[in-house]
């Protein structure tokens, strides 16, 4: 273990124990702020910003935003449409043990996607987490949290720096938006 080495445990769904939380409050010593502002944390969306769609409400700490989604893209090496939203941690390289997700105020609950984890900046990504027909998320504003299986990280030990949550298939209203307010991840963090 990297002697900087911080385990983030999550406890229960929607706690302050994950990454974006340390981020934001300089590991408990502040109050939180949105990690965004002071560059510790990027967003990005496969979709363009809106009014309804600003990547980074999803690490606002526990605020639940009722309309929060990305739209898709066609994805030219699939064949297919997908959304996604990707979390950069900059400096930070995380071994995610687990990770939870916010739904929206909306009904298009998410039932297909996979969470994605790069070790080298998001050029090349590695499936962390399957999910297909997955009804844990059954209401506006609901979160969630799942384990990530332990031998699809990388090689060396080293964690990911970029995590992307992406739709790989219709969501519980048939379309393909990528609806959720939240995301937050555990695990062995390393700075």
């Amino acid at each position: 273990v990297h002697p900087r080495a911080k385990e983030l445990v999550h406890v229960s769904d929607g706690d302050c124990n994950g990454v974006c939380y340390y981020l934001g409050s300089d590991g408990g010593r502040e109050l939180f702020v949105n990690p965004c502002l002071t560059q510790r944390v990027r967003v990005r969306a496969s979709g363009p910003s809106s009014r309804f769609t600003d990547p980074r409400v999803i690490i606002t700490s526990r605020a639940s935003i009722p309309t929060s989604y990305t739209e898709p893209v066609w994805d030219t090496s699939t064949h297919r449409w997908i959304a996604w939203l990707e979390l950069d941690l900059v400096r930070t390289r995380l071994w995610c043990t687990r990770y939870s997700i916010r739904h929206d105020g909306s009904g298009d609950f998410l039932r297909n996607w996979e969470l994605r984890g790069s070790s080298d900046g998001g050029s090349t990504w590695m499936t962390l987490d399957v999910h297909r027909d997955d009804g844990t998320i059954q209401r506006p504003l609901q979160c969630a949290s799942w384990p990530v299986p332990v031998h699809v990280h990388p090689r060396d030990g080293s964690g990911c720096n970029v995590f992307r949550i992406v739709l790989t298939g219709p969501n519980a209203a048939k379309t393909h938006r990528l609806c959720m307010c939240g995301l937050e991840l555990y695990g062995i963090l390393c700075q």
